[in-house]
């Protein structure tokens, strides 16, 4: 028995469920359409009833919400009633609007019957002020960092930006808000005057423009350009150089915490030896023949962990400087050393010649002294017994 009370049950709500929708059917002829709109324009949404009983209303909701009749954008056009037909108009659509909108049928001596839904989708537009051009600085120096970015609004779906006269695209970055393009590059002086133009746009959005003008100032000025921009280990090469505008006539001097290491070129390559300390400056200066004079410093950047305190009281700061004075050393070594030789050698021919001479010359000495000796003479000596007269 609780099993047939069940089923007829089920059954009648079968049967009511069928006969709502076939009232339905009978009393709506027309539901409201989704519509796709773009913002800032109107939509309308329609029911149509069988019937035109005057005594009939009609109300809308949006999302389950009654749709405020207060709102100066909104009006309830009832100008068709007489054939059965109620309009929800919405004009100036903001982004707000976007919903599914119903409408809920109060017929006379009938029960409520609610619409199916139809979804305002709303194509947004960026606000007028975008697209924005923007720089970091006002005026840039001679071989500072340039970044341009190009900013607009985040909205759905989203524009497309892009600089002009460019051939690649950059990549859209964003957050919740906004996004935007960059492009970034040294700042040189034929950039001064230099306009940039970036280009917003869609497929139901006609092409916005803005644009930026760069400011390079001509002054002396140096930087630094690092190799790679990272954290170097202990044993990497550090390549640098110092670029500017200068004339080809132009002197540099390089420093490692106001120690010279370096002159005359505008390059130069560190070593990162363990004695070195992480945040040691390296500084390029440049002397025109002005007296102005240019000069730009970078710290380095060196992994800590593979440093080591060593015994170095004069804190020897690049590799540079070791390779400098050891050559210098040695050059002056070998010249020294090429000197003394010289020396001895012009000694030991002056010795051996001297020898030569000597030993070529002494028969011809013995010669004259010979020759310059008296004859020997015959003395005859008498004996006689007697004496002689001076001695009577």
């Amino acid at each position: 028995m609780e099993r047939n009370s069940n089923l007829k049950r089920h059954l009648c709500a079968i049967i009511m469920i069928c006969l709502i929708s076939e009232l339905q059917s009978q009393t709506i002829l027309s539901q409201p359409k989704s519509i796709t709109k773009k913002e800032g324009e109107s939509a309308d949404f329609t029911v149509t009833l069988n019937e035109g009983d005057p005594r009939t209303t009609v109300t809308w909701y949006k999302d389950g919400i009654l749709v405020d009749k207060n709102d100066s954008r909104i009006t309830y056009d009832e100008v068709e009633r007489g054939n059965g037909q109620y309009t929800l108009r919405i004009t100036s659509l903001k982004r707000s609007d976007k919903g599914n909108y119903n409408a809920k049928c109060e017929i006379y001596s009938r029960e409520d019957i609610r619409t199916q839904n139809a979804e305002l989708t709303l194509i947004e537009i960026p606000a007028e002020e975008y697209p924005i051009c923007t720089t970091w600085k006002k005026t840039y120096n001679i071989m500072d960092l340039v970044n341009v970015t190009c900013v607009s609004e985040n909205i759905n779906p989203q524009p497309n930006l892009k600089f002009e006269r460019r051939k690649t695209n950059s990549t859209i970055l964003g957050n919740e808000t906004n996004i935007w393009i960059s492009m970034e590059f040294r700042a040189v002086p034929n950039l001064n005057g230099q306009s940039y133009t970036c280009r917003q746009f869609g497929d139901r959005l006609s092409a916005e423009y803005c644009e930026i003008t760069l400011n390079v100032t001509n002054e002396i000025n140096v930087t630094i350009l690092e190799q790679e921009d990272k954290l170097y280990d202990v044993g990497d090469i550090i390549k640098l150089q110092c670029i500017g505008n200068y004339s080809k006539r132009a002197n540099f001097s390089w420093f490692i915490n106001e120690k010279k290491i370096l002159q005359y070129s505008n390059m130069v390559e560190i070593k990162i030896e363990k004695y070195m300390n992480n945040g040691d400056n390296v500084t390029c200066k440049i002397i025109e023949n002005s007296p102005e004079e240019g000069n730009a410093s970078v710290s380095l950047r060196i992994n800590s962990n593979e440093l080591t305190v060593e015994e170095d009281p004069k804190r020897v700061c690049s590799n540079v400087e070791v390779h400098v004075s050891s050559i210098g050393a040695i050059i002056g070594l070998l010249a020294t050393i090429t000197v003394i030789l010289f020396l001895i050698l012009l000694t030991l021919l002056y010795s051996t010649y001297h020898l030569y001479q000597i030993k070529k010359n002494k028969p011809d000495k013995l010669l004259v002294q010979h020759h310059l000796l008296p004859r020997s003479s015959t003395r005859i000596t008498t004996v006689s017994d007697d004496p002689p007269d001076s001695a009577i």
